[in-house]
């Protein structure tokens, strides 16, 4: 087994077991199976009362956590080298999931239409840069935005409007989006939900997931698509600045960040180690003005005693060892 499933079992397990004991959704499938082998055990010995294996599961419980898997773990070859370098969290985890989610009605055949179209829109959408290489605004062939264009959000409703002030002469330098997004389509009954992920491409590592330096070239094409796509589908916007939803990942801190309708997920560590990489990039592009200590600390007063904020700090110390 490959350590990446070997953890992601591991941390399973521990998940399984808490909501067990906790007697949360309790169908989960294992569950039938937990109460069997118990009744079993006491069978056969009565000695082995459900009482006394449910405290003893409790204690396995506690144990089951990112750091109990490395002290294990160290006796593997492959993870070995890890351990010595006091890295509490994976090295391979390196990658953003980036996509747009668009919520909308219609009949199937109006549905494929819009999808086919948001697809045109977000694959034709180009950053333009001014003489210094400064990004200056997008445009859209597609849709006849040819002008250098920026957004501006009037009570929820995006607009595109050109920029005056991009100084790009008779030659200005169109960068083009590194890889293609294609739509993927669910009926969610009232409504469809559109969601557009970028294809695979070789050099990302045969993934459909961005790594943190081609995202950041990417963001500004991947910011205008998504205001042509809500000024020209009325799709309103709640949230000028960009949100962040704590969430785990294979019992990792990561990060749900909306920002219109771009969902960007990636790995707390990873940000950190692109921080100390280009730490005033990582605070302007990813961090909208925030670095991811700062974040960290925001959400640590809300949700103080969360799973999220205790891995978060674990990380955090030995990000400072």
């Amino acid at each position: 087994m490959k350590f990446s499933e070997l953890h992601t079992a591991f941390i399973e397990l521990g998940r399984v077991l808490n909501n067990y004991l906790n007697y949360k959704n309790s169908n989960n499938k294992y569950f039938s199976l937990l109460d069997s082998a118990i009744q079993k055990a006491e069978n056969y010995n009565p000695w082995f009362t459900k009482e006394n294996i449910l405290n003893s599961l409790k204690g396995v419980q506690t144990l089951i956590n990112d750091e109990a898997f490395l002290n294990i773990a160290e006796y593997y070859p492959e993870i070995s080298k890890k351990r010595k370098q006091k890295d509490v969290f994976p090295d391979y985890l390196k990658w953003i999931d980036v996509s747009f989610v668009v919520c909308i009605q219609g009949t199937k055949r109006e549905i494929e239409k819009i999808a086919e179209d948001i697809t045109n829109i977000i694959n034709n959408t180009h950053s333009v840069a001014n003489k210094k290489g400064e990004i200056v605004g997008y445009v859209n062939p597609y849709t006849n935005f040819n002008i250098v264009s920026v957004s501006q959000n009037k009570n929820g409703n995006i607009k595109n409007i050109p920029n005056l002030y991009a100084d790009v002469g008779n030659t200005p330098i169109l960068l083009n989006i590194s890889r293609n997004f294609y739509p993927v389509i669910k009926n969610n009954g009232s409504q469809w939900r559109l969601t557009f992920i970028p294809e695979k491409v070789k050099s990302e590592d045969k993934t459909n997931l961005y790594s943190f330096e081609n995202f950041n070239i990417d963001l500004w094409m991947l910011a205008g698509a998504s205001n042509i796509i809500c000024e020209k589908y009325k799709i309103p916007i709640t949230e000028e600045r960009m949100t962040y939803k704590p969430i785990l990942l294979d019992g990792i801190p990561a990060l749900e960040v909306h920002d219109h309708l771009l969902i960007i997920k990636y790995h707390v560590i990873d940000r950190i180690k692109f921080l100390r990489k280009n730490e005033k990039l990582e605070k302007s592009v990813l961090g909208n003005g925030e670095t991811i200590f700062e974040i960290i600390k925001r959400i640590s007063k809300t949700e103080f005693d969360s799973e999220w904020v205790m891995k978060a700090k674990i990380l955090l110390k030995e990000q400072t060892e």
